[in-house]
């Protein structure tokens, strides 16, 4: 702590100088500066990281094993309090009042996710048969490679974990020694081969973000679901695996949700257009189509089938659809946690 004072200290110094007397020297130094502190900082996470999980480690290798290494993960978690947030506004209920206490604002968010997330879209079976039926993809269902689980593992975005609490760094601290990996293989294992989802999987946590507009009206708002890390691993590796396969199907004007393309690529080609137009004076007509909870509201039922004629062996889909059935959605709105 005393090395990244005096750090900062330096770089702070070299800052005012190169602001008051700036030259090649002081921007030299200030340059230098940062950067020294930069690597510190990145030291001191790195320690902390090794330090943190080093009694998750112990427990794992002890007698006990995991049993200890939960006890010592959760040990590791006591003490962090919640964030402060701003007060809730009164939710607008159906009849158009307001509510007036957090249970009442608790029923209106219950209702609103009931009506979104439990409806089941309907759809038309016959579109199937439009569908040009391609062969079985090869090497899809094998059993995953170490390589493959530790890729998954170290693909995970540091973002906020399920319930459990249980964070993707662990994972990834995890896996950086032979008894933590050997755990986390097993896991990814029994789930590959049985195809049973552990019940701790089964329950989501949904955060409730505000959007723009009136934050009475809960559509204003937006669910984020918050899943188990485990989950979001063999998720990982069944993305991996469907990646090629989507790619050969996905139409070349496709710019969204596809690696090393983006919308910026599209928005270019269509101004491109426009000018080209305006030159010849001719008219230019395009249609945009928001589609309001897309999606929520997929036809999961006719997306596994979709997936079958495209040739995704059945085990994989049967992976998907247990991944897919969450039992529980869990949220949590003026201090009342409410279960869907």
């Amino acid at each position: 702590e005393k090395t990244l004072r005096s750090l900062i200290t330096a770089r702070d110094a070299a800052l005012d100088a190169d602001h008051h007397s700036p030259s090649p020297a002081t921007v030299q130094q200030l340059r230098r500066a940062r950067s020294e502190l930069q690597a510190a900082l990145r030291r001191a996470q790195s320690d902390w990281v090794l330090t943190t999980c080093a009694p998750v480690n112990d427990g794992i290798v002890g007698s006990r094993g995991s049993a200890v290494a939960w006890e010592n993960v959760k040990r590791l978690r006591a003490g962090l309090g919640p964030s402060s947030r701003p007060a809730q506004p009164k939710m607008q209920k159906a009849d158009g009042t307001r509510a007036t206490s957090p249970e009442e604002n608790a029923t209106v968010f219950s209702e609103h996710f009931e009506k979104l997330y439990g409806h089941t879209p309907s759809f038309d079976s016959s579109v199937i048969e439009l569908l040009q039926q391609r062969d079985a993809a090869p090497n899809l269902d094998h059993t995953p490679s170490d390589v493959e689980i530790r890729r998954a593992v170290q693909r995970l975005n540091d973002t906020a974990p399920g319930e459990s609490g249980v964070p993707a760094p662990l994972f990834k601290a995890l896996i950086s020694t032979g008894a933590g990996f050997d755990l986390v293989r097993a896991m990814v294992l029994a789930f590959w081969v049985s195809g049973e989802v552990p019940d701790e999987w089964e329950t989501g946590l949904l955060a409730i973000l505000p959007k723009k507009g009136d934050l009475s009206q809960p559509g204003n708002y937006r669910g984020i679901m918050m899943l188990e890390v485990a989950y979001k691993i063999v998720a990982n590796l069944l993305n991996e695996r469907l990646e090629p396969v989507i790619e050969s199907l996905d139409h070349e004007a496709q710019c969204g949700f596809r690696r090393k393309r983006g919308c910026s690529d599209a928005i270019f080609t269509v101004r491109q257009l426009i000018a080209k137009r305006r030159e010849h004076g001719l008219e230019t007509w395009i249609l945009f189509i928001d589609l309001v909870k897309a999606f929520d509201r997929v036809p999961r039922e006719l997306l596994w089938q979709v997936m079958l004629e495209y040739g995704v062996p059945p085990k994989i889909v049967s992976l998907l659809i247990a991944l897919h059935e969450l039992v529980h959605v869990k949220f949590e709105i003026d201090g009342v946690v409410r279960v869907l």
